[in-house]
């Protein structure tokens, strides 16, 4: 199994194989990284993903 820093240099080279900007890749990434910071050790279900977008709605994002 791969540790996370492994899974989101994939999921980087992926998005630029795909032509994503530099811009998108450094976004995507730091989103990714954030929301796994914000999960912790909780396991991901329904109910933490409603959490997630409550925070995000809190610190005035616009989940989609």
């Amino acid at each position: 199994m791969q540790n996370v820093a492994d899974c989101l240099s994939a999921f980087a080279i992926h998005l630029q194989v795909e032509e994503r900007s530099h811009g998108t890749v450094e976004k995507y990434v730091r989103d990714v990284r954030r929301f796994l910071c914000w999960k912790g050790s909780k396991m991901l279900d329904k109910e933490q993903v409603s959490m997630w977008k409550v925070q995000l709605s809190v610190e005035g994002y616009t989940p989609e």
